[in-house]
């Protein structure tokens, strides 16, 4: 009998940042020199483990936020053992940006605006694309199993659950952000898109076809429909449905939605939503046949196939009703025809600059933003309480090693010890120059507890060291 087991889980998100003064935005080439590293560091390092040269920040739940490539700022979730913890705690990083960029904006007299916008428009009308990084732990070491046509098949469809919408220059909607920028640009085939990077315990899949989402079902289905495909495939029940061309398909879900016509490499031609609705009924088989490690695994898996069934079911019926509040395109394409209606008797031009307002605003992680006003009207769309997100604001996820992290984290802030201690994922260190130490936590589903009292210990024996930093 198949063994449905626990999985690490971890979201990265990529943030739009835009800074304004007395109303008026400054443009990039413009803000205070490296404002996104020296202001986050300036803003955490009195409560994080803050890195003033490259603007890197643990946070004492056990993330990290840093500037990425190309100016912008990222958050990468601690490792969590359930999806639901892993929304929490997306959420929370949500919040901790907003906290301390704000904070270093004030600093410089500005204001700034933050969005888990997927799209931004660079020189000559080209477009760059930021977007969310799901990352699953892997139990087969067998990279080979992966390559997997069906899942090709799963990720060029699953954004007609998953899509966070995007309206273009023209007034045409796309069901997704990222469909519309790599679709149509990308040389890369979607199942070459999934990458597969190496663990201590296990290889980690690294899926970056994927739109940042708002709405918290629209998050946990992304999520768990697709832990529930990686499970098909490592116990080899993987439906077989595979495409003649991901790529095209995956634009093509894109331009034209659930009810896109594929073609099969069998010849058959199949709806996106009927292929969506096949991996449903086989995951449903799965789980009604197989064990799981745990009962909160069991409950988890158990919701996502009544929310992936009754999303689908939607969108057969065209039942909007259902579909606001819980799926971010349907969302944002109700709140812009609503508002569209208000200028019937304006231009076209118009009407579409209110399209691509919203297509914005949507994404705003700021205080009173669209996703809390859509939240004050639709409570019952919830999945999470604003009670559980602050507490993951400080709190690491448990039953994971992220537990051990922040214990370093804070203990080192307690002690002063910032500038001496160094973080990774896997590792911390703490090093002066003369003497080094090394804790060790190489399995994400260890929370490594018999290691503290050992830990606490070693950093009695620590002084802070001062370093002194760049004018």
């Amino acid at each position: 009998m198949d063994i449905i087991n626990l999985r690490a889980y971890g979201i990265e998100t990529e943030y739009g940042c835009v800074l304004d003064q007395e109303g008026e935005v400054i443009p990039i080439h413009m803000w205070p020199s490296n404002f996104l590293k020296h202001g986050l560091y300036n803003a955490a390092k009195d409560e994080c483990v803050a890195t003033f040269f490259d603007g890197r920040v643990w946070h004492s739940n056990g993330s990290l936020t840093y500037v990425d490539i190309g100016e912008h700022p990222e958050h990468s979730t601690a490792e969590c053992r359930t999806i639901r913890d892993a929304i929490i705690y997306s959420q929370a990083g949500d919040r901790l940006l907003r906290r301390y960029l704000s904070a270093a904006a004030r600093e410089q007299g500005m204001n700034v605006q933050l969005f888990k916008n997927n799209v931004a428009e660079a020189e000559q009308g080209e477009f760059a694309t930021f977007g969310c990084h799901e990352n699953y732990l892997l139990r087969s070491v067998d990279r080979t199993r992966y390559r997997n046509p069906s899942l090709s098949a799963f990720v060029a469809t699953r954004q007609i659950v998953t899509g966070s919408g995007y309206y273009d220059e023209q007034g045409q909607f796309y069901l997704s952000q990222r469909g519309y920028v790599l679709g149509a640009n990308s040389a890369t085939d979607v199942m070459l898109a999934v990458g597969i990077k190496d663990e201590n315990v296990g290889p980690r899949f690294h899926m970056t076809y994927g739109d940042s989402n708002i709405l918290e079902v629209a998050e946990f289905l992304k999520l768990g429909t697709m832990s529930l495909m990686i499970d098909l495939i490592e116990a080899r029940k993987f439906p077989d449905i595979a495409l003649r061309n991901p790529k095209q398909s995956f634009f093509d879900v894109t331009c034209y939605g659930a009810k896109t016509e594929l073609v099969l490499c069998s010849g058959d031609i199949m709806t996106a939503l009927d292929l969506q609705f096949i991996c449903l009924q086989v995951a449903k088989q799965f789980v009604s046949e197989a064990k799981f490690e745990c009962d909160e695994t069991a409950m988890e898996m158990n919701l996502v196939l009544v929310l992936w069934e009754q999303a689908l079911n939607a969108m057969r019926d065209d039942d909007r009703a259902w579909m606001v509040g819980r799926i971010d395109w349907a969302t944002k394409r109700w709140l812009a025809e609503r508002e569209v209606c208000r200028l019937e008797n304006s231009s076209v031009v118009q009407r579409n600059d209110m399209s691509r307002q919203i297509n914005l605003l949507y994404h705003s992680i700021m205080e009173s933003s669209m996703r809390d006003r859509i939240y004050a009207r639709f409570p019952d769309r919830r999945l999470l309480s604003d009670d559980e997100i602050e507490t993951a604001m400080e709190c690491p996820p448990q039953g994971t090693r992220a537990q051990y992290r922040a214990m370093l984290t804070c203990m080192a802030v307690e002690r002063s010890l910032q500038y001496t201690i160094k973080l990774d994922w896997h590792s911390a260190s703490l090093h002066n120059g003369y003497q080094n130490h090394t804790f060790l936590m190489m399995d994400p589903l260890n929370t490594y507890e018999g290691s503290f009292p050992e830990a606490e210990a070693e950093f009695q024996k620590w002084r802070p060291v001062w370093l002194p930093l760049p004018s």
